[in-house]
């Protein structure tokens, strides 16, 4: 990844760390505080519905993602892939996007797709096993989850909806990321 970061900051290819998170009304945090005048009660909820999340983080904040709501498979990967990808062309810089390695990561209809990706000078970088810090959306998904929604949008799906999809959008703008090396 040290080398792909350095090829990025000399400007010879792109990198878009990449990965899925979901989202549920199982809040994240163990915890919380609230205003002793207005509390919050949120009922125990099992696992139900689910947003699922794919991401797109370049280290300038830049950031898009397609969202699901069912299990994130193969063909979910592909096409937000695809999305991500859809004005690039053979003259693009080379575009690198790590990915763990997810078993919708390693299909043979992934393997086929990304001989037709290569057309458009977008490669996949598997990461080694058991190294999500090298995947730097991580981060994000930590900070989404743990930080930036509130306690509230796990009241309802409509509630989650609604918070989501406002964090999603405010992302490198309202909610930014700072990358140290």
């Amino acid at each position: 990844m040290a080398e792909l970061e350095r090829r990025e900051e000399r400007g010879e290819i792109e990198l878009a760390y990449a990965d899925a998170a979901g989202f549920s009304l199982q809040a994240p945090q163990p915890m919380a505080w609230q205003h002793s005048e207005r509390p919050l009660w949120l009922e125990a909820q099992s696992h139900g519905k689910r947003l699922n999340v794919f991401g797109f983080l370049r280290k300038n904040n830049a950031f898009e993602a397609v969202v699901f709501e069912q299990t994130i498979n193969d063909d979910c990967v592909i096409a937000a892939i695809d999305h991500y990808i859809r004005h690039r062309t053979k003259d693009s810089l080379p575009l690198h996007i790590p990915l763990d390695n997810a078993p919708s990561h390693h299909t043979d209809a992934m393997y086929e797709a990304q001989e037709r990706w290569k057309k458009k000078n977008v490669f996949l970088e598997y990461l080694t096993p058991y190294s999500p810090q090298l995947n730097r959306i991580e981060i994000l998904w930590r900070r989404v989850k743990y930080h930036w929604l509130p306690l509230e949008a796990f009241q309802s799906m409509k509630s989650l909806r609604r918070h989501l999809f406002a964090v999603l959008n405010g992302i490198g703008t309202e909610y930014p990321i700072t990358f140290k090396n």
